[in-house]
């Protein structure tokens, strides 16, 4: 048996003999692969699933049932594995290796040759300064001698650092040949502070972690660029989807288009000058996606590729930025609502930021295809969830409640789902308040009343649940390298879960 196990911040393991595991709590590594076999005793059932009562199964079960506090549910006595304890939180893939310790048939049925093992434990031979665990023992005393393959992590804080290196990079080449053209040198220089307002930079890192997927493992320079393209593309999006909405603010700060109104004082002309200005600045942010994209070096036929895929994604964008703008129909139509997210959000966040990266290392079309079948429900999912955050904020407070989507009447499927659900008495009120552009924070509290009651926000939540699931459940059957795997898991949370 081989576990390889997925951590954040914890490791599973287990000794001979029933004893658990201490392992130094300022040694527990982020993300860890290691080895953990014995065969089944003498006269166990043959016919029993393989996995049942092996510690890491019983902890995935745990998982599924939604426990959050893992300690001691994963400890077994004199059963046909040695005893685990759940010492943080869970792992996700379990794989199989045959007792001759020859190439194993996986859940996806692909054969891998597993790593070498001892002639005693089954245990991989490693060196104990290069345990991420080091110092870990039984209690009884004996040395640990679980293996761990030393596998190199998409270190995804450097993967940031390294595109905004090149966002920067760019952005001042722009200002400084601004000022030796006589063109205005603020452009370049609000699109820095633009940027630099924050932001998880998630479409790049996708697009990095996409290029892994597919055995990039040479120079990162040209997706670096690509990603960074992708950055300057989310810039003139947000940028114009704020003048459609008149945003007052994007990220703690004011929106472009209201930033330029202020800057022009109070003349009678500030409000449609400043929209105008902040529509050149974007149209700018997109001209210059190109040029950097146009930047990367690549080969003849994967230049064709990348560019492709790149101009289906804006497409795709202004498609769903036009549903969402023009979009007619009933306002519960919870399909519709769907439609947009796929097409203004899903492809641009998720999907073609994959693709985009592996067509830069090459990818086939199983690969592209198997980005599809990620990016689409992590996209929806990643829209649904922010669509909760801006009407009820996040638990930790770190994101407040906002009016933003309300007063704009934004045809979200979270404001879909309470109208199907509602009474008429409720239906009106929710038309009644959604929409106006001076909703106070006593109207929002009842349109956030009437979405708790209805379930709307419960069926939004499961929606999300359901979609993460999927992508799981896609990951979990996937041949992607280990390493861009655990990568698009952690990606995943941080995509879903409720974070400002």
């Amino acid at each position: 048996m081989v576990v390889d196990i997925d951590t954040a911040g914890a490791v599973l393991a287990s000794c001979p003999g029933g004893q658990a595991l201490d392992v130094p709590a300022n040694s527990l590594p982020a993300l860890v692969d290691w080895t953990l076999c014995e065969p089944k005793r003498a006269g166990s059932d043959k016919d029993a699933d393989p996995l049942a009562g092996h510690p890491a199964a019983l902890l995935r079960q745990a998982v599924a049932q939604g426990k959050r506090d893992l300690a001691g549910v994963c400890d077994v006595q004199n059963g046909p594995w040695w005893s685990g304890r759940a010492l943080g939180p869970p792992w996700s893939l379990i794989r199989h290796e045959d007792q001759t310790g020859g190439p194993a048939a996986w859940p996806d049925g692909i054969r891998r040759q597993p790593p070498p093992i001892g002639p005693k434990w089954r245990h991989s031979p490693v060196a104990r300064e290069s345990w991420p665990f080091a110092g870990a023992s039984c209690r009884e005393g004996r040395p640990v001698t679980s293996g761990v393959l030393d596998v190199q992590e998409i270190d995804l804080s450097a993967v940031r650092e390294q595109v905004d290196a090149v966002l920067e990079d760019f952005l001042e080449d722009k200002a400084r040949a601004a000022l030796g053209r006589s063109h205005p040198p603020e452009v370049a220089d609000t699109l820095r502070d633009f940027l630099a307002a924050g932001g998880k930079r998630i479409r790049a890192l996708l697009c990095v972690v996409g290029w892994h997927a597919a055995g990039g493992s040479e120079d990162r320079a040209a997706v670096l660029k690509v990603a960074a393209s992708l950055e300057l593309f989310v810039a003139f999006a947000l940028i114009h989807d704020d003048i459609m909405d008149d945003s007052a603010t994007r990220r703690g700060r004011p929106a472009v288009h209201r930033a330029l109104r202020t800057r022009l004082g109070s003349s009678s002309r500030a409000e449609r000058l400043g929209a105008g200005g902040a529509l050149l600045v974007g149209n700018l942010a997109l001209i210059w996606a190109q040029e950097l994209l146009h930047s990367a070096e690549l080969s003849v036929q994967r230049r064709r590729a990348v560019h492709g895929l790149y101009d289906a994604m804006l497409e795709e964008v202004m498609y769903g930025q036009y549903l969402d703008v023009m979009g007619t129909g009933p306002d519960d139509d919870i399909d519709a609502a769907l439609r947009i997210v796929r097409y203004k959000t899903a492809t641009a966040t998720v999907e073609r930021p994959l693709q985009l990266g592996a067509a830069v290392a090459g990818a086939d079309d199983t690969t592209l295809d198997l980005c599809t079948a990620l990016g689409l429900p992590l996209g929806e999912a990643f829209q649904l969830r922010d669509d909760l955050l801006d009407v009820f904020g996040s638990t930790d407070g770190a994101c407040t409640p906002g009016l933003g989507d309300l007063r704009e009447g934004k045809r979200t499927v979270l404001l879909a789902a309470g109208l199907r659900a509602a009474t008429p008495a409720q239906q009106h009120r929710l038309r009644r308040l959604v929409g106006r552009a001076d909703l106070d924070e006593h109207g929002a509290a009842e349109v956030r009343a009437i979405l708790e009651q209805t379930g709307a926000r419960h069926r939004t939540e499961r929606m999300i649940t359901s979609r993460y699931e999927q992508v799981m459940r896609v990951l979990d059957a996937s041949p992607l390298p280990p390493t861009a795997s655990r990568a698009l898991r952690g990606l995943a949370v941080t995509a879903t879960q409720y974070t400002s």
